[in-house]
C-alpha cells in the first residue's frame, strides 16, 4: 500500500500528553529516497516553532486518519535542539537530535530504514539499490518535499512535466513513485513514474532527470488517487 506524502500535510500531531502541532513538511534522504522526518509546526504553546521529529517516533493508528500520534512528550520537544528547518540540516544536527530523544540512527551500513538500519524489501521488478555511503558531518542529504514539489521532470528527449507528489510505502516510508503533472503535450494529466527511473536530481536547477522518453510515457493512464492499491496499475515503464 502506498500513500501520498503531501496529503498528510496539515494533519494533527498528538504527543503523549497534549496536542503537539500539525504536519508542515517531510524530509527525505536524497540518496535512499526514504522519508525520515516530519516537520511539525507547533501550536501557540511553543510560539509555532517548527521542529523536526523522526518518523521512528510515529505511532500510526490509521493511514486514513487525520491524526498522527508520536511517542514523545511536549516537554521533550520544548527542550529539544533548536534546528532551523529553513536551512540545510547536516549530520551533526541529526546526531544532537537523536541523542536528545534517544532515537536509533538510521544511517550506517545497509539501507537506511526508518526504524534503524533495516534491510527492507523493495517492490518487485525494482533493482536493489546500493547502500548509502556514510555521510560527512558537513554534508547535506535531507531534502524537503515542499521544496522538491514543482521540480521539472526531464525525459531523455525533453521536459515531461513537474513533480506534484510523492508515493511512499507505508511500511518503510520509501518513496517508490513520483506523481507527475504533465504539460499540455499530454493533456495535463497526472501520471506515476517509478523512482527507479531517476538518473539524476540536480538540486541547483530544480530538475529531475529520468531514463525514458516522452513517447514511452504517452500510454500511461491518468493517475487517480484511491482508485487502486497498486501503483503499477498506472505505470507502463519499469
Amino acid at each position: 500500500m502506498h500513500h501520498c506524502l503531501r496529503d498528510m500535510i496539515g494533519r494533527k500531531i498528538l504527543a503523549t500528553d497534549d496536542v503537539l502541532g500539525k504536519v508542515d513538511d517531510f524530509y527525505f534522504d536524497d540518496i535512499t529516497l526514504t522519508a525520515h522526518y516530519v516537520i511539525v509546526e507547533t501550536g501557540n504553546w511553543l510560539s509555532k516553532r517548527k521542529v523536526l521529529i523522526s518518523l521512528a517516533a510515529l505511532k500510526i493508528q490509521s493511514w486514513n486518519s487525520n491524526v498522527f500520534i508520536v511517542n514523545i512528550t511536549c516537554a521533550q520537544v520544548r527542550d529539544s535542539p533548536d534546528i532551523d528547518t529553513k536551512k540545510p540540516v547536516y549530520r551533526q544536527m541529526e546526531e544532537k537530535l537523536h541523542n536528545h530523544y534517544q532515537w536509533s540512527h538510521y544511517w550506517g551500513n545497509g539501507y537506511g530504514g526508518t526504524f534503524g538500519i533495516t534491510p527492507y524489501s523493495l517492490l518487485d521488478n525494482y533493482p536493489p539499490e546500493k547502500a548509502a555511503p556514510p555521510a560527512r558531518e558537513d554534508e547535506q542529504h535531507l531534502r524537503s518535499i515542499c521544496q522538491v514539489t514543482n521540480y521539472n521532470i526531464h525525459a531523455t528527449d525533453g521536459i515531461i512535466g513537474r513533480v506534484d507528489d510523492f508515493l511512499v510505502d507505508k511500511d518503510n516510508w520509501k518513496i517508490h513513485f513520483l506523481v507527475i503533472e504533465t504539460g499540455d503535450w499530454m493533456l495535463s494529466k497526472k501520471i506515476l513514474i517509478a523512482t527507479g527511473l531517476i538518473s539524476n536530481i540536480n538540486w541547483a536547477d530544480a530538475s529531475v532527470y529520468v531514463n525514458c522518453t516522452q513517447e514511452s510515457l504517452c500510454d500511461n493512464p491518468k493517475y487517480v488517487p484511491d482508485e487502486s492499491e497498486d501503483p503499477d496499475d498506472w505505470t507502463k515503464i519499469e
